[in-house]
């Protein structure tokens, strides 16, 4: 029995990394990380970018709305639309917006309405508010009550 030595048979080299555990990186929570990553950079930061985008445009330039109503003030234009317009309503993500455009301005189709930062978080025990009609400029009380 002292001529042979006997020895294990050697083990091949196993370079994967190991995870926190000894595991290999291919075990199911290293998957599901990677997964959950891949998801997070391909679908959820583009999302979150355009969300951004949207929310500074609509602070700097307004929410878009679409044209509804007008009433002309003067004469009418041969073949439609007028020379100047009293108000232009319209509709959009805030409802409906009451526009008063200024003299030779027109109402158009489409629209960029300010954000109407008031309606968002009113002030609270505030009271009637208070409305100033454009050709009176009489204030009159929103509950219709009267002076």
């Amino acid at each position: 029995m002292s001529e042979y030595e006997i020895k294990p048979p050697p083990r091949p080299n196993d370079k994967r990394p190991k995870g926190k555990r000894g595991q290999g990186s291919d075990a199911p929570e290293s998957a599901g990380r990677h997964a959950l990553s891949a998801f997070v950079h391909t679908v959820l930061r583009p999302l979150a970018i355009l969300a951004v985008l949207f929310g500074g445009i609509a602070v700097l330039a307004g929410t878009p709305h679409i044209g509804w109503n007008y009433e002309c003030r003067g004469r009418a234009k041969p073949g439609g639309g007028c020379e100047s317009y009293r108000y232009c309503e319209y509709y959009g993500i805030q409802g409906r917006r009451v526009v008063f455009p200024e003299t030779g301005e027109t109402c158009g189709l489409v629209k960029f309405v300010g954000v109407d930062w008031g309606a968002l978080w009113p002030e609270r025990d505030a009271g009637p508010v208070q409305v100033i009609e454009p050709e009176t400029m009489r204030p009159t009380s929103s509950l219709g009550l009267g002076d």
